[in-house]
Formats: C-alpha cells, structure tokens, sequence
C-alpha cells in the first residue's frame, strides 16, 4: 500500500525535476536541506535526492517537500560492510544501479551532484536522460588526500592524488553548471586548473530566520554562565587542529579567570584529544558533549563568550568558509580564526573577531586574550555582516541564478 501511495501521489513529474546525487546520509545535512529548499521554494523545479544509506533508514521516504531515496541497507552483513558496499566510489555498481533506477523513476532535467566522487555517476544520467548537470563542490576534494594520508591495497583507486586532480578537472569541464561555496576556491581553480569557465559561488551562510528554533538554555548549560566560554563545534579530527586550542588554553589557564572551553562534536580523533586534555592537565579547563543535534547547536553558542575555528591554512581550509563562521556571527558572538585565506577575509572584512597564524599556540592564545580584554563590537559587526551580506536568502539568489542560466 505505502509503495502504491508513492507511485500514485509522490512522484507526479513536473517539466523540471532535479535529482541530486549526496555520497553521504541525509537528513542531516544543512547545505543540502538549504539548497532543495530554495529550488523547490522558486516554484519552478521538484527536487528528489539520492543518498546514502549508512545508518539504515527507510529506502524511500518523504521529507518535508522533498522525495529522498537511500541506497539499499543489507541487515544480514552488518553495518560494516554495509558501508562498503555503498562506499561512493563512481564505478561502484551499488550506486550505478541505484543512480539509473531513480532517473528512471523521476525522469530528471537537471542532475545536481554533491561534491567529487559521484560526478562521473552524474554524467552517465545526464547524458542518457538529456539532462543538464550541475557540479557542486561543498569542497577542494583533492587537496583533502594531501591531508589524510591512507594505507591498504585499494589506496592507490581511492585516494589517488594525481587520479583525483585528473578527474577534477574533466568534471569542471563537462559539467553545465558548477558552484563553489568561495571566491578563493574558484581562484584555485583558475590557477591550478588552468580552466577559464562560469563558476558560481554559492556561500555557506545561514538562514536569517535561524534563530527561531533555538532551544531553550537548560539548566545544564546555565551552570557554564559564570565561566568565560570559548567554544568550537565541528567534528573532532586531525585537519581541525583541536591540539593547537588546547595548547593556547593552557597558556590562557592563569591569565582569564573560570576559563572554559566546550568541545561540541565527534570524530575519530576524539579519543586522541581527550587524552591530550588530561597529558596537558586541562581536564578541569574542557568540557567534551559529544555529538549535539543541529538545532542544539546554537544553545551552546548562545553561552559562548567567543568561538573558534582553529584549522590550519593548506589548500584545502583556504578554499572555504564553514557554516559554522555564520553560525557565530549570526548570534553575534565574537569569533578566532586562523589565517586560512577565505576565514580571514570574512573575519577581517567584517571586524568580527581576530585572526592568528595557523598552528601557533601563542598567536591563538593572544588572539583569544585581545577579545577578552575588548568583547563589545566584534559580536555586533558580525550579526550586521550577516543581516546585510552574509546570509543565505542572498546565496541562493546566486543559485536560482545558475539555474535559471541552464
């Protein structure tokens, strides 16, 4: 009944219907949620999305507006295997199937892929089905392998530098529309790339309606008020440089009374930073909540005193601005960056908090100890930059654009 109800109601086709293609899990994803939205909100397109399945939810579901199909999730082979069947490689025969099973279903007039592995997915639908593909780069793919570094036999397919720049590139060429989230990301292209192409930049920003959902503050969390907070929120691993804020935490101990820093999220260097805390006796100076709901997020910060990026500058952090950047500046928090190129053009254009030089624990120490000092007007510049600028009804004015030009 429910798979007769889809087939009747759920997937009437319109003249253009964009499916995208994301390597990874949805729902959550916010940049993805933003960007249907807004396709869906214009009147002029239905969006379906094809995603993966790692969590083993349902295959088809409704959310919201949209019609999210997942990869098929094996219960007899375990969640391990599970996520390599379906991991997102574009000659992976899971996602080849699956990719032309919902084209079939939605029959699309635009293919809209979510970063570098899947584009080739992408053009094969394109091509079969006439369809326009845009290439939407969430991030600078391959300086990533430069980051993490990877052993085992199949490295050479997976994280393949000089294959993954090659690809690249054949994709910028053949895709019809491309979008980055920065001006320094398309700067890269141009000059690594050589290639002289229409680049759209679409921003990471925030909704200006973010903040009408922000939980209320819990009785947990008022008992950090009398501290002063610096807060990061992200996923815990090496390319986040969490071991450069915990060195400059303990050079800030005896200089800033009740100072407290909140580590809101994981990853896979939880463990490795948890145990640095306590190597640097700092235990009583870092609070670890683990992994926070979205729309949890913003409480946290809310209590913040100021908020830290920390990565450092390498082709891959200066290519892009995290949400999180307009998280911050939304609620009008004071922020510390480091000198990756696109963070500190944001934080310096705006005057909304101060920048150090990357992996340097006593310029971020400094940096941190220069707002404590002088708190009042970074946290206003950054809500007025993000009330004026910054902000996602002004983005996806750039994304309609891009798709009104296809």
């Amino acid at each position: 009944m429910i798979e007769q109800k889809f087939k009747n109601d759920l997937y009437e086709i319109r003249e253009k219907t964009v499916l995208m293609i994301l390597q990874g899990d949805f729902p959550p994803d916010i940049r993805i949620e933003k960007e249907m939205k807004a396709l869906s909100d214009c009147g002029k397109y239905k969006v379906a999305l094809l995603c993966n399945n790692n969590k083993n939810l349902s295959e088809i579901e409704r959310v919201g507006k949209f019609t999210v199909f997942r990869l098929s999730f094996r219960r007899k082979i375990g969640r391990k295997l599970n996520r390599l069947k379906n991991y997102p490689l574009w000659f992976n025969i899971f996602w080849l199937v699956a990719g032309f099973r919902v084209a079939a279903r939605v029959k699309p007039k635009v293919i809209h892929v979510h970063d570098l592995p899947l584009v080739f997915l992408g053009l094969l639908l394109a091509r079969v089905y006439k369809a326009k593909l845009v290439y939407d780069l969430h991030e600078n793919y391959p300086a990533t392998f430069y980051l993490w570094e990877k052993s085992g036999i199949f490295r050479h397919l997976v994280r393949n530098k000089k294959l993954a720049v090659w690809y690249d590139k054949f994709c910028l060429k053949k895709a019809d529309g491309v979008i980055v989230i920065d001006i320094e990301h398309k700067n890269w292209i141009e000059k690594n790339y050589h290639i002289n192409r229409k680049i759209t930049i679409v921003s990471n920003t925030v909704d200006l309606n973010y903040q009408e959902n922000i939980p209320a503050i819990t009785k947990k969390l008022k008992k950090y008020q009398n501290n002063f907070v610096i807060s990061y929120v992200g996923q815990i691993s090496s390319e986040r440089n969490l071991e450069i804020s915990l060195n400059s935490i303990a050079l800030l101990k005896n200089k800033i009374p009740n100072i407290l820093f909140l580590i809101i999220g994981d990853g896979p260097e939880f463990t490795r930073i948890r145990k640095l805390t306590s190597q640097l006796q700092l235990d009583n100076y870092v609070v670890f909540t683990g992994w926070v709901p979205f729309n949890e997020t913003a409480t946290y910060i809310l209590i913040s005193n100021l908020c830290l990026i920390p990565r450092r500058s390498n082709d891959w952090s200066d290519s892009g601005t995290p949400n999180k950047l307009y998280q911050y500046m939304a609620l009008g928090k004071p922020v510390v960056v480091s000198d990756a190129k696109a963070l500190k053009r944001v934080v310096e254009s705006c005057r909304c908090g101060e920048v150090f030089r990357s992996g340097d624990p006593q310029s971020l120490a400094d940096a941190i100890y220069k707002i404590y000092k002088r708190p009042e007007y970074y946290g206003i510049n950054g809500r007025t930059a993000v009330l004026n600028k910054y902000n996602w009804q002004n983005s996806s004015r750039q994304l309609i654009r891009l798709y009104n030009n296809l």
